[in-house]
């Protein structure tokens, strides 16, 4: 009968409509954060660095974690490890420099780290000028050269795709093997200075 067959079709496509709805309320997908992700990420204050790393962060002391060269200057004020950053609607919205409104549904789930990963992150102080580079600010803005080594192997830090300046309140946040230490490190005049993101100090002579 055409008729029972019209409204067979209409409850089908009624039922695949209220699944489409449900899957579009449920709760967002897990995320994996690439194995090579290296990032600078908006400012942000301590508390918000707190809700990334799940957890209290461990502080460090902005007068001797910090790199200064005759074109940049950064310092440090906490550090914190994580293999999960459950709250990826903030963590996108650094990431992406966007207001939490405008972050995709899709990327506000829990981001987890690739297996045998963890994300090391680093904060800038807020509030607090950064340290002068020898020479002075530069005329053309923050500096942008800011590399991150791992393993002896330098990483692409990157800000949302340009190259990365620090600014107060700033993210490190570098993907690593478990247990390796990320640095943070720069060169100018043929000089190279680093510190790690974990501890930052300076590599052991």
């Amino acid at each position: 009968m055409p008729g029972a067959r019209a409204v067979a079709m209409a409850v089908t496509l009624a039922l695949a409509g209220a699944c489409s709805l449900l899957r579009a309320d449920g709760p967002p997908p897990e995320l994996v954060i690439d194995a090579a992700y290296a990032r600078v990420l908006s400012g942000s204050t301590l508390d918000d660095f707190d809700r990334l790393a799940g957890g209290r962060s461990t502080p460090l002391d902005p007068a001797s974690a910090r790199l200064v060269g005759p074109t940049f200057g950064v310092h440090l004020d906490a550090t914190a490890v994580t293999t999960s950053v459950d709250d990826g609607l903030l963590f996108e919205s650094l990431a992406r420099h966007l207001h939490p409104d405008d972050v995709s549904a899709r990327l506000r789930g829990t981001h987890r780290t690739s297996p045998g990963h963890e994300l090391v992150l680093a904060h800038v102080p807020v509030g607090q000028h950064l340290p002068e580079p020898d020479l002075g600010y530069p005329s053309d803005g923050l500096f942008t050269g800011w590399q991150v080594m791992v393993d002896g192997r330098p990483l692409a830090l990157t800000d949302n795709g340009d190259p990365p300046s620090l600014g107060t309140g700033s993210v490190l946040a570098v993907s690593v093997p478990v247990g390796s230490d990320p640095y943070l490190y720069a060169t100018a005049d043929g000089r190279t200075q680093m510190i790690s993101m974990r501890t930052g100090r300076p590599p052991a002579a």
